[in-house]
């Protein structure tokens, strides 16, 4: 990955494919660190934490740290 300067100091957070690997990397295209799996990542308002979802084998929502540590479940409902 080439940095792309001049696209700010903040963080990106993106995944694969719906419930596929997360990633987090700089807005300039460096420090792409794989992070865990779900869907739909968002970042928090202070980037710190990424709010995502996983739905097998029940519907959870998710926090976790931009560096991949402390990975909370929060709420949880129905299942198989």
């Amino acid at each position: 990955i080439a940095p792309v300067e001049g696209n700010g100091t903040g963080k990106i957070v993106f995944q694969t494919e719906s419930g596929g690997d997360i990633y987090v990397t700089n807005a300039d295209g460096t420090g792409l660190q794989w992070i865990t799996t779900g869907i739909d990542p968002q970042l928090s308002p202070d980037g710190t934490q990424i709010a995502f979802t996983r739905w097998d084998p029940q519907f959870e929502l998710f926090t976790i740290n931009t560096d991949g540590s402390n990975e909370q479940a929060w709420f949880m409902a129905g299942g198989k």
